[in-house]
């Protein structure tokens, strides 16, 4: 009765052991499935960030660029660069001669003794 026992508990003691591998194994699949959805997920996140970085850079070179012309043209109007080039386009010379005379009317209220001519 000893040895049938033995063998009972023994086969028992084997089923537990099977069922808590099962367990284990399973366990450690659903894991694995699970970090490879996390990573899919977190990869897509990664992307959807990447592609707003992008455009928030696009953004501020558009707007480091629109100031830059806006400074350059500027710059160009103040420094009343009538070069040969200006002068053969007729309106840009006439632009610029405006803006010209409208410098030195400014320059004219800011230093009285300034003089101007258009």
């Amino acid at each position: 009765m000893d040895m049938d026992s033995t063998v009972v508990k023994v086969w028992f003691k084997n089923q537990r052991a099977k069922g808590r591998r099962f367990k284990c194994d399973t366990q450690q699949k659903q894991v694995h499935q699970q970090s490879l959805q996390d990573q899919e997920q977190h990869q897509q996140i990664c992307k959807l960030q990447l592609q707003e970085l992008h455009q928030f850079q696009f953004q501020q070179t558009l707007k480091s660029d629109v100031s830059r012309l806006l400074y350059s043209n500027t710059c160009h109007h103040l420094e009343f660069n009538t070069s040969s080039s200006l002068k053969s386009n007729s309106s840009s010379y006439i632009n610029s001669k405006i803006s010209l005379h409208l410098y030195s009317n400014i320059c004219c209220h800011l230093k009285p003794n300034t003089s101007h001519q258009f």
